[in-house]
């Protein structure tokens, strides 16, 4: 499962567009005080504005991070989809 989070009150219409633009193929949540980022170490408080790519495992663990720098830095798919598979793999 993919989660869009998002630490704007509620979910902006272009993040509504984008969902569609991608099929509606992850849910999108709104985490205005960070409850959910605040359970990885590397997670930017909500006033920072830094995108976060997280993979959790199927057992919780928190198997890949990426913290940007600003808003155009952002991880290479490759490496996120690498580490999907890894974990894919482990669980068999």
């Amino acid at each position: 499962m993919i989660y869009g989070i998002s630490v704007e009150d509620g979910i902006p219409q272009e993040k509504m567009r984008t969902r569609q633009e991608l099929g509606d193929s992850f849910v999108m949540l709104s985490d205005v005080h960070g409850e959910a980022g605040g359970l990885y170490a590397g997670m930017a408080k909500p006033d920072l504005h830094h995108p976060a790519t997280y993979v959790i495992g199927k057992d919780g663990t928190l198997k890949y991070e990426f913290v940007g720098g600003n808003y155009s830095i952002r991880p290479a798919a490759q490496a996120v989809l690498d580490a999907v598979k890894a974990d894919a793999d482990e669980s068999l």
